[in-house]
């Protein structure tokens, strides 16, 4: 598609303010420039891939760039740690969970009960720091960190495809999930089989995997539980 700079399809259609802008708070010194000399990114049919040196596109957004996010809901679940969690949502556990929206916003919830299954944009508010390579619990050698699905991330965000089993006012009960406790969560958005479902996708060195690890390397001890979970309560907000 081409676009020109300025387009209402284009960077200025998410400046702040604008009706069909995202919200949430841009805070920068100054506008990012338009892409210089951008006209059209599409390779005619038969061309292959382009040269390298045609692929290289600018990073223009300044520096101290920053979104604010307010979260629509929090997760009630009965996984408190991430080794109790299963390291996808759908395998293999059916623990009930529930999604609690904020008040006021139960008519948002409209229609999604003729759905199976969600989408949950979530925060993964017990994430500490990143690493661009890691080695996943399930295998022995590093990966870079957009190539796994390991929660410590720049901007701590997860994804879930989670069963709704009921919709009452501004709950949402859910199974089959990955979700900790205290989750805020971002969004929500339907799962549409003929969308999101691609049964010919590979999994790159997922794929790969002979003799995976455990889904998680570290467990806590016996007893450690108990001394996180109250000394997490005795933090001050």
């Amino acid at each position: 598609m081409t676009r020109k700079p300025g387009s209402a399809a284009g960077p200025a259609a998410s400046s702040p303010g604008s009706a069909a802008g995202p919200a949430a708070v841009f805070r920068t010194a100054a506008e990012p420039a338009a892409l210089p000399g951008i006209v059209s990114l599409r390779v005619p049919a038969g061309a292959g891939n382009p040269p390298r040196a045609t692929r290289r596109l600018p990073y223009t957004l300044p520096d101290d760039a920053e979104y604010a996010v307010r979260p629509i809901g929090v997760v009630h679940s009965p996984f408190v740690w991430r080794d109790e969690a299963p390291r996808q949502p759908g395998l293999g556990t059916s623990n009930a969970a529930a999604i609690v929206l904020r008040p006021g916003m139960q008519n948002a919830l409209k229609d999604l009960a003729g759905f199976t299954h969600m989408w949950v944009i979530a925060w993964f508010h017990r994430s500490r720091g990143w690493k661009p390579q890691i080695i996943p619990p399930r295998d022995t050698v590093k990966h870079g960190l957009f190539a796994t699905r390991a929660p410590d991330r720049p901007n701590p965000i997860g994804l879930s495809v989670v069963r709704i089993a009921d919709i009452f006012g501004c709950r949402i009960d859910i199974t089959d999930h990955d979700l900790l406790d205290g989750t805020p969560v971002l969004d929500l958005k339907p799962y549409i089989p003929a969308y999101d479902a691609k049964p010919e996708a590979v999994a790159g060195w997922v794929d790969g995997l002979t003799d995976p690890g455990p889904d998680h390397r570290y467990r806590i001890a016996a007893g450690q539980e108990q001394r996180m979970m109250d000394s997490l309560r005795n933090q001050t907000p």
